[in-house]
């Protein structure tokens, strides 16, 4: 992968959701009346300050793994005594504000409201993210229903579909997507009657289910790139993965799996071809340009659906694109499905990962650069809109985090201010900063462990 995408991907996505996130911070702070000395992009030692808007310094800082807004009374990791403040009062007081309020003064509230009001911020902007892909235009795809496998002996040879047919209607109503004919066969138990464009012939055919019709994606090959192991291997387009070494692929992260663990090892790809499986010997290599161990191929694994119980595999790749605008109450519907979509997925990660339903490799936690590996990829390969989906669902996931009750975060802050709420006095400053500094010591090395673990093993989302 180009690092010009990746260091693309750190400044037009990473900074600005991070710059959001400490705005919200600012605007809580102030707006209840507690003053801001400073709001920092990165974490210290300082690089230089950029600029000061009324009483608060904003400032670039040397370790790029987040930022801050440090509040009057604390000293970036713990709230400080009245000893410690007197310079920062002294500060404040030749701004003019001789009587500032302190983080230490306010209201166990008003510090639930301006540690959560970062969050919310970044809430907020994945909600405005979608609604403004929604809104300005979503690609939407024309494409037709090719069959491009009919098993032998099965309910879709025994009605005549044959490979090349591409089928219009569903029980009489018009099929552009494969989603379309998923929506009209999935679950169905009575024939099924299909309108079918065979060359310049039209046909009425009658699929009749044996069993409950299931559909599942299938991973197909689109294309061997040029030169790649794939190609000298034989593999081509359409040919249908089936299994690896014997090993069953349902999903691309098997796959990608099962190719970087036998780099300049000889692997035997199972494939389906025209009904009939094949198993080809291909060794994985390492590409240079993608820092990653590959076969060479592109999958169309999202465009093609395999229906098991009828016997036939369905070719649903794009033929055109076109953008498609939403309405406004369209696209604020449209973003708020995707905002609690996106939540409740992120939040289940754990109960997937514990129930097996997740590989480690699946649920792994990324660094700073991790994202921006990704985020580099969607902006080399993909339309704008899909980079700005990506930026909506980082900005969650920057948001949950940070409400983790952990110590150094905003959560764990949340945590004291409760603690504060039931015992009716915050916590001595002394002992709240040790628990903070321990927290934020833990956190930033496993920062730097994800980052060589991202460093080392780089993300790749193509095989």
């Amino acid at each position: 992968m180009d690092l010009f995408f990746i260091l693309m991907a750190f400044g037009i996505i990473l900074i600005p959701l991070i710059v959001i996130h400490e705005f919200g911070h600012l605007l809580a702070c102030k707006s209840v009346g507690i003053a801001v000395l400073e709001f920092g992009i990165g974490f210290p030692p300082r690089a230089l300050k950029l600029f000061r808007w009324g009483e608060t310094d904003f400032t670039l800082n040397w370790v790029p793994l987040g930022g801050f807004v440090m509040p009057y009374g604390e000293d970036f990791v713990k709230p400080q005594t009245e000893e410690e403040m007197e310079p920062s009062r002294e500060r404040l007081e030749r701004v003019g504000l001789a009587n500032a309020k302190s983080v230490f003064e306010a209201s166990p509230l008003a510090k639930i409201w301006f540690l959560f009001a970062g969050p919310l911020a970044n809430f907020l902007a994945a909600i405005v993210l979608f609604f403004a892909v929604a809104a300005t235009g979503l690609l939407a795809d024309r494409s037709d229903t090719t069959i491009i496998e009919v098993l032998p002996d099965t309910p879709a040879a025994a009605s005549g579909l044959q490979p090349g047919d591409v089928i219009t209607q569903v029980n009489g109503q018009a099929v552009e997507l494969g989603f379309d004919f998923v929506e009209a066969t999935e679950g169905a138990t009575q024939p099924i009657a299909l309108t079918v464009q065979r060359g310049d012939e039209t046909l009425e055919l009658t699929l009749t289910p044996t069993e409950t019709v299931e559909v599942t994606p299938v991973l197909a090959i689109e294309e061997a790139q040029a030169g790649s192991p794939a190609e000298v291997a034989g593999l081509q387009s359409l040919d249908i993965i089936v299994a690896v070494n014997d090993t069953p692929i349902e999903d691309f992260p098997t796959l990608r799996d099962l190719t970087e663990n036998n780099r300049d090892q000889e692997i035997v790809m199972t494939v389906r071809r025209n009904g009939e499986l094949i198993d080809i010997p291909v060794t994985p290599i390492y590409f240079e340009d993608t820092n990653s161990v590959r076969i060479g191929i592109s999958l169309s694994q999202w465009g093609m659906f395999n229906y098991a119980d009828l016997g036939l595999t369905l070719d649903d790749r794009n033929l055109e694109t076109y953008t498609y605008r939403m309405s406004l109450p369209e696209a604020a519907e449209y973003a708020v499905n995707n905002f609690t979509n996106a939540i409740r997925v992120l939040v289940s990660i754990p109960g997937e990962l514990i129930e097996g339903n997740l590989t480690a490799e699946e649920a792994r936690p990324v660094s700073v650069v991790g994202v921006s590996q990704i985020g580099g990829d969607i902006i080399e390969n993909y339309p704008y809109q899909t980079v700005i989906e990506f930026a909506a669902l980082i900005s969650i996931a920057l948001a949950i985090t940070n409400l983790l009750p952990i110590p150094g975060l905003d959560g764990g802050r949340i945590l004291f201010a409760l603690v504060e709420i039931v015992r009716g006095k915050p916590m001595a400053p002394e002992r709240e900063g040790v628990v903070h500094l321990i927290g934020l010591g833990l956190l930033l090395s496993l920062a730097v462990v994800l980052i060589i673990n991202d460093l080392v093993n780089p993300i790749s989302l193509t095989p």
